[in-house]
């Protein structure tokens, strides 16, 4: 069954770095290319990198800075998608900026997207989206988080010529 799967799967993330020399070599290759865009992913803000809270803002969960920072570092777009608005977002912003949390945009498309796509929609334009909503939920840790994400750009790079 797909659960059975997931449950393997899961356990193999677990126990595996996803970063090898070769991909980084690629990355590094790719992000030196003006002509192609960087892998994007858009991370959710309350019950995904804080606790749920709100309106208030809950704990940070653990190594969500430390992990999103790494993906930010290895060159992919960091995009926070939140419910919040107004003086809410602004909360979200605060608390990323002390925490020293590295993202791109907030809310927001990211301006080669728009201009690609010769749109702005309400949805952010991510290859891959890290959500408490998800149909099957997150995995327990950010650790596995990051080594799904790092899967998915694997194979999205391996994709590209």
């Amino acid at each position: 069954s797909y659960m059975e799967f997931f449950s393997r799967f899961r356990s193999k993330i677990k126990k595996t770095d996803m970063i090898d020399k070769e991909f980084e070599e690629r990355l590094m290759l790719f992000k030196s290319n003006p002509h192609h865009r960087n892998f994007t992913i858009s991370i959710d803000f309350d019950d995904t990198i804080v606790e749920g809270a709100f309106p208030g803002i809950g704990k940070l969960k653990k190594d969500a800075d430390k992990f999103i920072n790494k993906l930010y570092d290895l060159g992919f777009n960091i995009l926070i998608n939140t419910c919040r608005s107004g003086a809410y977002e602004g909360d979200a912003e605060t608390f990323l900026k002390r925490t020293g949390i590295k993202y791109h945009y907030i809310n927001n498309n990211l301006p080669q997207s728009i201009e690609y796509f010769k749109q702005d929609c309400r949805k952010l334009s991510a290859d891959v989206y890290i959500d408490d909503k998800c149909l099957i939920g997150l995995p327990d840790t950010w650790g596995e988080i990051y080594n799904i994400v790092i899967l998915k750009a694997k194979k999205y790079y391996e994709q590209i010529k």
